[in-house]
């Protein structure tokens, strides 16, 4: 008999099925059966197809005021990116802040990786706050993950820094020295973060994390300690 069943299936397998298995997720008795006039035994399938089509109908994720994925920590540090970025530029003290932050990141992806990045870092939360809603969601560049061009990076960050940090204590006294070195975190900081919130809007709201100079050294350092802990393993036995 011909039965029509649920999600507009009809079964042309002659059975005794009063509902098809398939809806309750059961297994079709009649499945083997060469059956070339039936879709019972493809109902899963379009009922997933079903499903794809109904993502694909809704508006593309820009068009999505998205939450932020944040700790309850990166609820408050979103703050510290505008203290330092641009109070910094008239209190240039407040960019001291961020030598005392790097310390800490560094020491801490010696055991825990990129444990900052992803539950502390105080740029990763004021771009998911402010950055993610508005964002365009492109494809972020495979250059940005590439490795030449994190090293790149890095070797551009640090010589800034290096120029810079020797200028500023060129100073006649230490607490000069101390306000110029505070300006050039500060200046860093402002300048980074309008990188980090252009690329955000364009591609991913973290593009920027893919080749954050700190992330990466963070990710070296981790390596060391995985390396230690193979060679210390190694001399025991």
């Amino acid at each position: 008999m011909n039965t029509t069943f649920n999600n507009k299936i009809t079964c042309g397998i002659k059975t005794d099925c009063s509902v098809c298995p398939l809806n309750k997720k059961e297994t079709c008795p009649a499945a083997k059966q060469s059956c070339s006039t039936s879709e019972s035994c493809s109902l899963e399938q379009i009922e997933k197809k079903s499903v794809e089509t109904k993502k694909a109908a809704k508006f593309p994720k820009k068009f999505f005021m998205k939450k932020p994925h944040i700790t309850k920590i990166q609820i408050y540090t979103w703050i510290i990116v505008p203290l330092i970025s641009l109070g910094g530029l008239w209190y240039h003290k407040l960019g001291l802040i961020m030598p005392v932050m790097m310390v800490f990141l560094l020491i801490l992806s010696y055991f825990r990786g990129r444990f900052w990045c992803g539950n502390l870092c105080p740029r990763g939360a004021f771009l998911e706050i402010f950055i993610k809603p508005i964002s365009f969601y492109g494809k972020i560049p495979n250059l940005f993950k590439a490795k030449y061009f994190r090293i790149f990076v890095v070797t551009v960050f640090m010589t800034v820094f290096t120029l810079r940090t020797k200028a500023a204590f060129s100073a006649w006294t230490m607490m000069e020295a101390l306000d110029k070195w505070g300006l050039v975190f500060a200046t860093l900081c402002l300048v980074t973060t309008i990188i980090a919130i252009v690329l955000g809007v364009i591609y991913s709201p973290r593009a920027w994390c893919s080749f954050c100079p700190m992330g990466t050294m963070e990710k070296w350092i981790y390596n060391i300690n995985k390396k230690v802990k193979t060679l210390s393993l190694k001399g025991a036995k």
